[in-house]
């Protein structure tokens, strides 16, 4: 499994209940990640911009 230590940089709202957050390395350039998520889960956990998490990669789409 793929996991990486990222700093969350945005939170937008996406639609009915979820939300997508911004990922990117606080050590490095890179591509930034991006995941959506529940609203709920996103207060559960505490997700707010500037927090440092771990982001575990199930499935890639690249985009252009």
């Amino acid at each position: 499994m793929n996991q990486f230590f990222v700093r969350v940089t945005e939170i937008a709202h996406s639609g009915e209940g979820e939300v997508l957050v911004r990922l990117e390395s606080p050590v490095t350039a890179g591509p930034a990640l991006v995941a959506r998520i529940t609203w709920r889960s996103q207060q559960r956990l505490g997700i707010d911009v500037g927090r440092n998490v771990y982001a575990r990669v199930k499935s890639v789409a690249l985009l252009d």
